[in-house]
């Protein structure tokens, strides 16, 4: 594994799911936290899944030296698959259902301690994947597990609806990716 300093906090896009309820809490800490570090970053909060990619294609053909992803992991999934193989970094920041790749990237649990990482935490060279021309970063699933997945979606989605605590965001994966690691395309 290869690790760079992060050496640029210029040039940043954080793109987030306008379909989580942790949307606008993380616009405004992204806005508090960058302020506080003197710099800026541009915030794109996203209308459908669709805008995700193109936003994403968008930072990375201005040459930002970072771009967040912050959602889930169908986010960090489609926001990675515009970052790979080049040379800006992508940041994730857990506002997702599941979030399993910033948990099993070690990215900070809370919120604001994730912004913080994206900001200032280091740059881990990780492998991708990709299956039929769509990378993904921490799992592919065919058969019934998609299947099983969206219904765990929708579960949740049942519960937060009635009343219970939805979970927090998680992330304590890596700070960010920068390229691919190995010989993918």
């Amino acid at each position: 594994m290869a690790i760079y300093p992060v050496r640029e906090t210029a040039n940043t896009t954080c793109i987030l799911n306008g379909a989580s309820v942790h949307a606008e809490a993380a616009r405004a800490l992204i806005a508090r936290v960058s302020s506080e570090l003197g710099t800026q970053a541009r915030v794109i909060v996203t209308r459908t899944r669709d805008e995700l990619v193109p936003s994403a294609r968008r930072a990375v053909s201005e040459k930002n030296s970072r771009v967040a992803a912050g959602g889930g992991d169908g986010t960090v999934n489609a926001v990675a698959g515009a970052v790979a193989g080049t040379d800006t970094a992508l940041g994730v920041l857990p506002i997702g259902t599941l979030n399993h790749f910033a948990k099993d990237a070690g990215i900070p649990l809370e919120l604001e301690d994730a912004v913080r990482n994206f900001f200032t935490g280091r740059v881990v060279k990780l492998d991708v994947g990709e299956v039929n021309g769509r990378v993904f970063v921490n799992n592919s699933g065919i058969g019934v597990i998609p299947i099983s997945c969206a219904s765990a979606k929708r579960s949740s989605a049942t519960v937060t609806r009635s009343g219970w605590r939805s979970p927090s965001p998680s992330a304590r994966c890596c700070g960010a990716i920068r390229g691919c690691a190995s010989n993918c395309t």
